[in-house]
């Protein structure tokens, strides 16, 4: 039978050290609109104007992926790309601003 690390145990408090600094994989959610993309079309500028939302998820090898199927080499190519396009913001899962 498995018993539990005891956390007054080295062993324990290694385990509980490591759980807590682990970083990655990271989950977020993306929320953003293609406002600075033109269109003569008046039904495409409104589409472009709607706000969007996606998640995703940062690896420890510094690349991102979305659930639109979208792979980044990292976070600054995709701020980059998002925000070429419009606005963005990123919050993790609890609602707080990466």
């Amino acid at each position: 039978m498995l018993a539990h690390p005891d956390p007054q145990n080295t062993i324990g408090k290694a385990l509980a050290s490591l759980a807590k600094s682990r970083r990655f994989p990271r989950l977020f959610v993306l929320s953003y609109d293609c406002t600075k993309l033109t269109s003569r079309n008046p039904v495409t500028r409104a589409e472009f104007a709607k706000r969007l939302d996606c998640e995703g998820t940062e690896y420890s090898n510094g690349r991102v992926t979305l659930d639109t199927g979208v792979m980044f080499k990292n976070v600054g190519e995709m701020k980059e790309h998002f925000g070429a396009m419009g606005s963005y913001t990123l919050c993790d899962l609890e609602g707080n601003e990466l």
